[in-house]
């Protein structure tokens, strides 16, 4: 319930100031993170990898590659918006 709270804040956030962004990483289960690693049912999130179009989840370099864009190469365009991180899990 809180990530869809955060998701609709985002989206609909009225923006005050020239050159304000709102935007937010929203991504599921990073395997090289600690806390997947510590997990007890790693064949669990194996099988759920293996199930995604990409055939694997994400990598803490997914998350920091799309954070360098908004942060450095955007400019300010991306606002407003939630980036769901996937790989595909959770399209139809």
């Amino acid at each position: 319930m809180a990530k869809v709270a955060l998701d609709a804040y985002v989206e609909g956030r009225r923006l005050s100031f020239p050159g304000q962004q709102v935007v937010a990483a929203s991504p599921t289960i990073i395997m090289d993170s600690g806390m997947t690693q510590r997990r007890h049912d790693l064949d669990r999130v194996a099988e759920r990898a293996s199930r995604t179009p990409k055939g694997r989840l994400l990598h803490s370099d997914d998350v920091s590659r799309l954070l360098h864009y908004v942060l450095y190469v955007d400019e300010g365009t991306l606002t407003n918006t939630v980036v769901h991180l996937n790989c595909g899990e959770f399209t139809r």
